[in-house]
């Protein structure tokens, strides 16, 4: 997140569908290794998603969250169909070729606009892996493993 205004808003990126985005549900922002449940308001202005955190209401203010993140409770979200997951659910998972030779492990999920792509932390660097049906062989959770058509 980051300041957006004079009036307390930042803007943010999210990972769900706008539809989880509504402030009836249970959000959380990550302080050390703790949750605390904060009010959110959202808005959109001009192309822009913009929130409210506890009925701040000036920039400064909106400063102290600048690159935090928010979550939503897990509770609230959709069961997920056969080979659909949610970003929460791919990172830190274990990654592997085709061979079971180990890789790296997802770090983050990024998104170019014409599909999602696996950021995946090597041991001195990191490598961008298109997350699509060509790439992904297999991905098992309970195991944390997922399995690359990659050699």
């Amino acid at each position: 997140m980051s300041p957006f205004g004079i009036k307390g808003f930042n803007k943010y990126q999210s990972y769900v569908s706008d539809s989880y985005l509504v402030s009836t549900n249970k959000f959380y922002i990550q302080k050390n290794s703790d949750y605390f449940p904060v009010k959110v308001f959202f808005k959109s202005y001009k192309n822009n998603k913009i929130l409210k955190i506890n009925d701040i209401s000036d920039r400064n203010e909106a400063k102290l969250y600048t690159n935090r993140e928010f979550y939503l409770d897990r509770s609230v979200l959709k069961k997920t169909k056969i080979d659909e997951y949610y970003y929460v659910d791919l990172i830190g998972l274990k990654v592997y070729d085709v061979n079971n030779n180990f890789i790296g492990v997802v770090n983050d999920i990024t998104n170019n606009n014409k599909f999602d792509c696996l950021r995946v932390r090597l041991s001195n660097n990191f490598s961008i892996i298109p997350f699509t049906k060509k790439n992904i062989n297999r991905i098992d959770l309970i195991s944390n493993k997922l399995l690359l058509n990659l050699k």
